[in-house]
Parts: structure tokens; C-alpha cells; sequence
């Protein structure tokens, strides 16, 4: 449905994950529009990027 649900949003800021513990994460946002209609979400995103290994040996930046 292009939606993500939250389990808890009233949980507040998220918290940094433990040592070697390896996360995803997603962004959504859910809007109307209307037919023939245009409308335009904006995102800004900052992040930092962590070296991340998988069991498989593969390694990425």
C-alpha cells in the first residue's frame, strides 16, 4: 500500500544501535491527491556511512 507502520510512535527519538549491531532504516509519508492533481513531498536526509559486513564476507561503505 506504499505505506510503512510504526509499532510504537510514541517511543520519541530513536537511540543509537549496540556495538556490531547492524540496522536499516526506511522513510514514507502519505499525502492525498486528488485526480489530475500534482503534489510534490520533501525529504532531507543525513546520514553517515558505517562500514557494513555480511555473513557472506561482502563488505560495503
Amino acid at each position: 500500500e506504499g505505506q510503512f507502520e510504526r509499532i510504537n510512535n510514541t517511543v520519541g527519538p530513536s537511540v543509537p544501535s549496540a556495538p556490531g549491531e547492524t540496522l536499516c532504516a526506511a522513510v514514507s509519508a502519505s499525502t492525498w491527491v486528488e485526480p489530475h492533481a500534482k503534489c510534490t513531498v520533501a525529504f532531507a536526509l543525513a546520514w553517515t556511512s558505517p562500514k557494513v559486513k555480511f555473513k557472506k564476507g561482502k563488505t560495503y561503505y
